[in-house]
Protein backbone atom coordinates (compact mmCIF):
# COMPACT_ATOMS: atom_id res chain seq x y z
CA UNK A 1 0.00 0.00 0.00
CA UNK A 2 1.20 3.44 -0.79
CA UNK A 3 1.19 6.21 1.76
CA UNK A 4 -1.43 8.25 -0.10
CA UNK A 5 -3.98 5.40 -0.23
CA UNK A 6 -3.79 4.71 3.49
CA UNK A 7 -3.62 8.33 4.60
CA UNK A 8 -6.87 9.68 6.03
CA UNK A 9 -8.78 12.43 4.32
CA UNK A 10 -8.01 15.76 5.93
CA UNK A 11 -10.52 16.62 8.63
CA UNK A 12 -12.74 13.58 8.24
CA UNK A 13 -11.06 11.24 10.72
CA UNK A 14 -11.64 8.32 8.34
CA UNK A 15 -9.32 6.31 6.15
CA UNK A 16 -9.43 6.50 2.36
CA UNK A 17 -11.35 3.26 2.04
CA UNK A 18 -14.29 2.98 4.35
CA UNK A 19 -16.44 -0.05 4.86
CA UNK A 20 -19.71 0.16 2.98
CA UNK A 21 -22.89 -0.73 4.76
CA UNK A 22 -26.27 -1.37 3.22
CA UNK A 23 -28.00 2.02 3.05
CA UNK A 24 -30.98 2.42 5.34
CA UNK A 25 -34.53 3.05 4.18
CA UNK A 26 -33.77 2.11 0.58
CA UNK A 27 -37.33 0.91 -0.12
CA UNK A 28 -38.83 4.11 1.28
CA UNK A 29 -36.44 6.25 -0.76
CA UNK A 30 -37.31 4.27 -3.86
CA UNK A 31 -41.04 4.53 -3.22
CA UNK A 32 -40.76 8.30 -2.82
CA UNK A 33 -38.75 8.53 -6.03
CA UNK A 34 -41.36 6.39 -7.71
CA UNK A 35 -43.91 9.10 -7.01
CA UNK A 36 -41.63 12.04 -7.76
CA UNK A 37 -39.54 10.79 -10.70
CA UNK A 38 -40.73 7.52 -12.21
CA UNK A 39 -44.45 8.25 -12.60
CA UNK A 40 -43.74 11.49 -14.49
CA UNK A 41 -41.10 9.67 -16.57
CA UNK A 42 -43.62 6.99 -17.52
CA UNK A 43 -46.23 9.63 -18.38
CA UNK A 44 -43.67 11.45 -20.54
CA UNK A 45 -42.84 8.13 -22.23
CA UNK A 46 -46.52 7.54 -23.04
CA UNK A 47 -46.82 11.08 -24.37
CA UNK A 48 -43.60 10.68 -26.40
CA UNK A 49 -44.90 7.44 -27.89
CA UNK A 50 -48.04 9.30 -28.93
CA UNK A 51 -45.92 12.03 -30.46
CA UNK A 52 -43.91 9.44 -32.41
CA UNK A 53 -47.12 7.96 -33.80
CA UNK A 54 -46.94 4.68 -31.88
CA UNK A 55 -50.12 5.49 -29.94
CA UNK A 56 -53.22 7.27 -31.17
CA UNK A 57 -53.69 9.60 -28.24
CA UNK A 58 -54.79 13.22 -28.24
CA UNK A 59 -54.59 14.02 -24.53
CA UNK A 60 -52.15 16.48 -23.04
CA UNK A 61 -49.34 15.71 -20.61
CA UNK A 62 -51.35 16.53 -17.46
CA UNK A 63 -54.20 14.20 -18.45
CA UNK A 64 -51.64 11.52 -19.28
CA UNK A 65 -49.99 12.05 -15.89
CA UNK A 66 -53.33 11.65 -14.10
CA UNK A 67 -54.16 8.43 -15.92
CA UNK A 68 -50.66 7.08 -15.29
CA UNK A 69 -50.99 7.83 -11.59
CA UNK A 70 -54.35 6.07 -11.37
CA UNK A 71 -53.55 2.99 -13.44
CA UNK A 72 -49.84 2.45 -12.88
CA UNK A 73 -49.18 4.40 -9.68
CA UNK A 74 -49.16 1.58 -7.13
CA UNK A 75 -47.20 -0.72 -9.42
CA UNK A 76 -44.67 2.04 -10.02
CA UNK A 77 -44.17 2.76 -6.33
CA UNK A 78 -43.68 -0.91 -5.44
CA UNK A 79 -41.40 -1.54 -8.43
CA UNK A 80 -39.24 1.47 -7.70
CA UNK A 81 -38.97 0.52 -4.03
CA UNK A 82 -37.73 -2.93 -5.03
CA UNK A 83 -35.25 -1.48 -7.50
CA UNK A 84 -33.94 0.83 -4.77
CA UNK A 85 -33.37 -2.18 -2.49
CA UNK A 86 -31.53 -3.88 -5.33
CA UNK A 87 -29.39 -0.76 -5.86
CA UNK A 88 -28.63 -0.56 -2.14
CA UNK A 89 -27.40 -4.15 -2.16
CA UNK A 90 -25.29 -3.44 -5.25
CA UNK A 91 -23.80 -0.40 -3.53
CA UNK A 92 -22.22 -2.64 -0.88
CA UNK A 93 -20.40 -4.74 -3.49
CA UNK A 94 -19.78 -2.32 -6.37
CA UNK A 95 -20.04 1.22 -5.01
CA UNK A 96 -22.22 4.09 -6.18
CA UNK A 97 -21.49 3.58 -9.89
CA UNK A 98 -22.48 -0.06 -9.63
CA UNK A 99 -25.71 0.89 -7.86
CA UNK A 100 -26.58 3.32 -10.65
CA UNK A 101 -25.93 0.70 -13.35
CA UNK A 102 -27.93 -1.99 -11.57
CA UNK A 103 -30.87 0.34 -10.94
CA UNK A 104 -30.86 1.66 -14.51
CA UNK A 105 -30.89 -1.86 -15.93
CA UNK A 106 -33.63 -3.05 -13.63
CA UNK A 107 -35.85 -0.03 -14.11
CA UNK A 108 -35.36 -0.14 -17.89
CA UNK A 109 -37.29 -3.40 -17.91
CA UNK A 110 -39.72 -2.05 -15.34
CA UNK A 111 -40.18 1.17 -17.31
CA UNK A 112 -41.08 -0.77 -20.44
CA UNK A 113 -43.72 -2.75 -18.55
CA UNK A 114 -45.07 0.30 -16.70
CA UNK A 115 -45.35 2.25 -19.95
CA UNK A 116 -47.36 -0.58 -21.50
CA UNK A 117 -49.68 -0.58 -18.48
CA UNK A 118 -50.01 3.21 -18.50
CA UNK A 119 -50.81 3.30 -22.22
CA UNK A 120 -53.78 0.91 -21.99
CA UNK A 121 -56.39 3.32 -20.54
CA UNK A 122 -55.70 5.89 -23.26
CA UNK A 123 -56.84 3.61 -26.06
CA UNK A 124 -55.49 3.70 -29.58
CA UNK A 125 -52.94 0.99 -28.85
CA UNK A 126 -50.55 -0.25 -31.53
CA UNK A 127 -51.87 -2.85 -33.95
CA UNK A 128 -48.53 -4.23 -35.11
CA UNK A 129 -45.66 -6.00 -33.37
CA UNK A 130 -43.33 -3.16 -34.29
CA UNK A 131 -45.65 -0.69 -32.56
CA UNK A 132 -45.62 -2.69 -29.33
CA UNK A 133 -41.84 -3.01 -29.47
CA UNK A 134 -41.55 0.73 -30.10
CA UNK A 135 -43.80 1.50 -27.12
CA UNK A 136 -41.74 -0.79 -24.90
CA UNK A 137 -38.48 0.76 -26.18
CA UNK A 138 -39.65 4.28 -25.35
CA UNK A 139 -40.61 3.06 -21.88
CA UNK A 140 -37.26 1.33 -21.43
CA UNK A 141 -35.36 4.52 -22.21
CA UNK A 142 -37.46 6.53 -19.75
CA UNK A 143 -37.13 3.77 -17.15
CA UNK A 144 -33.36 3.60 -17.50
CA UNK A 145 -33.04 7.35 -17.02
CA UNK A 146 -35.27 7.27 -13.96
CA UNK A 147 -33.40 4.19 -12.70
CA UNK A 148 -30.14 6.12 -12.75
CA UNK A 149 -31.71 8.70 -10.45
CA UNK A 150 -33.00 5.95 -8.16
CA UNK A 151 -29.54 4.34 -8.09
CA UNK A 152 -27.95 7.64 -7.10
CA UNK A 153 -30.43 8.18 -4.28
CA UNK A 154 -30.48 4.62 -2.99
CA UNK A 155 -26.75 3.99 -3.39
CA UNK A 156 -25.68 5.12 0.04
CA UNK A 157 -25.18 8.42 1.76
CA UNK A 158 -23.72 11.25 -0.23
CA UNK A 159 -20.08 12.01 0.61
CA UNK A 160 -19.20 14.92 2.84
CA UNK A 161 -17.97 18.12 1.25
CA UNK A 162 -14.46 17.64 2.65
CA UNK A 163 -14.32 14.11 1.27
CA UNK A 164 -15.01 15.53 -2.17
CA UNK A 165 -11.95 17.73 -1.81
CA UNK A 166 -13.80 21.02 -1.70
CA UNK A 167 -12.26 23.63 0.54
CA UNK A 168 -14.21 26.61 1.81
CA UNK A 169 -12.11 29.74 1.98
CA UNK A 170 -12.97 33.33 2.57
CA UNK A 171 -12.14 35.59 -0.35
CA UNK A 172 -9.05 37.67 0.25
CA UNK A 173 -9.22 41.38 -0.46
CA UNK A 174 -7.23 42.55 -3.45
CA UNK A 175 -3.82 43.97 -2.66
CA UNK A 176 -2.35 47.08 -4.14
CA UNK A 177 -4.09 49.83 -6.01
CA UNK A 178 -6.56 52.33 -4.68
CA UNK A 179 -9.21 51.28 -2.19
CA UNK A 180 -12.73 50.99 -3.65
Amino acid sequence: MTAERSAPVAGSGRGHKRKRRTPRFAFARGAALGLLVVIPAVAIAVRAAAGLGVLEQGQGLIATLRMTLVFAGLATVVTTGGVARLAAAAYVERGRAGAVVVAARALAAGGAALTLVAAIPHGGLPTSHAGWVGLAAVGAVAGAAAGAVVGLAAGGALPAVRELGAVWRRPTPPTGGAPP
